[in-house]
């Protein structure tokens, strides 16, 4: 399996063949769309489409991760806010001025107005949310902050592993900062882990995961470190820059190595004094500018765990407030 671009794969079906298909969620996904993971393909009926073919879902440490964003608010619609609702009458897609909210829920004479996001990034028990920049994930924030008590967000977490969520302060500060404000506005914030066969068959796991809230200063800090992908051929090495401030400006930076290409910048956003075993941690994987494998990191599990585990434990120790759902 390769990812040429956010919004196609490359596949093998059972018998062999190659295909290409449609990759229906944007997000970077780096950990789940893997060299040799399993996939499900759904075939279109349309002769016409320029892809035949769409991902589904994809398995990861034997769970199946839906992967259309976009179905998260059919299955919470139906699952969830008959749940948080009991009495209420839902419609989706609702114009409120010139927003257009997933649901509108009204209920005792009150109206609700919520958004639901679809979150797939879970390690170690904990699920964040985005794993990439979302401009419009901050926006649709911005839309439900006036409304106070009478707005809510939910998060759909597609992995019933999930045991509590936070923002992603490494990945969109700016969406960490803005869930704060929303919540301290009296927006009600809603986690719900969701298990889902290879028949595409779903149910909640949980419907009030704990909602940790305090990663968000993390993002205030504004401090952590910058791992450089370098490439050159097929040799790969990866450097690292710290910053004990103005972690966002040194992420967006574009530095130059003679000969070497830069494939990507990727943030650890934590205390400095929590991350400085990472470069000596780096070096004995065999990822330093000083042994320049051939391996690409990004797509060595070994290496994507140990991301991963700074990225969702070892930052967020001593991060444990969580806030009532």
């Amino acid at each position: 399996m390769e990812r040429p671009n956010r919004f196609i794969v490359h596949a093998q079906l059972k018998h062999g063949e190659l295909v290409r298909a449609h990759c229906p969620n944007p997000g970077r996904m780096r950990e789940l769309l893997l060299p040799g993971q399993s996939l499900i393909l759904e075939q279109s009926q349309n002769p016409h489409r320029a892809t035949q073919w769409s991902l589904a879902a994809v398995q990861y440490k034997n769970q199946w991760i839906p992967l259309h964003a976009s179905r998260a608010n059919g299955l919470m619609g139906d699952l969830f806010l008959p749940m948080l609702f009991p009495t209420g009458t839902h419609r989706p897609e609702v114009t409120r001025g010139k927003a257009r909210m997933d649901w509108k829920v009204e209920e005792e004479g009150q109206d609700h107005w919520i958004e639901v996001k679809a979150c797939t990034l879970v390690e170690r028990g904990v699920a964040l949310f985005p794993d990439a920049p979302s401009l419009r994930a901050v926006k649709h924030l911005k839309e439900l902050i006036p409304l106070g008590n009478h707005g809510r967000i939910i998060i759909a977490i597609m992995n019933p592993e999930a045991m509590s969520f936070s923002p992603n302060p490494h990945t969109d500060p700016t969406f960490c900062r803005t869930l704060l404000e929303a919540a301290e506005s009296g927006i009600q914030i809603h986690a719900v882990s969701i298990r889902c066969d290879e028949m595409g068959w779903a149910h909640i796991v949980n419907p009030h995961l704990p909602v940790n809230l305090s990663t968000a200063k993390l993002a205030q800090a504004n401090q952590g470190v910058v791992l450089r992908f370098w490439q050159k051929l097929e040799h790969h090495h990866v450097t690292v820059e710290v910053f004990e401030s103005s972690l966002t400006k040194g992420l967006a930076r574009r530095p130059k190595q003679t000969g070497w290409k830069l494939n990507t910048s990727l943030a650890i956003c934590g205390s400095v004094s929590r991350l400085k075993s990472l470069p000596q941690e780096l070096d004995a994987m065999g990822y330093s500018a000083k042994k320049n494998p051939i391996t690409n990191p990004l797509q060595d599990p070994l290496f994507l765990d140990w991301f991963l585990q700074y990225r969702h434990e070892r930052v967020f120790q001593g991060f444990t407030n969580t806030r009532p759902v």
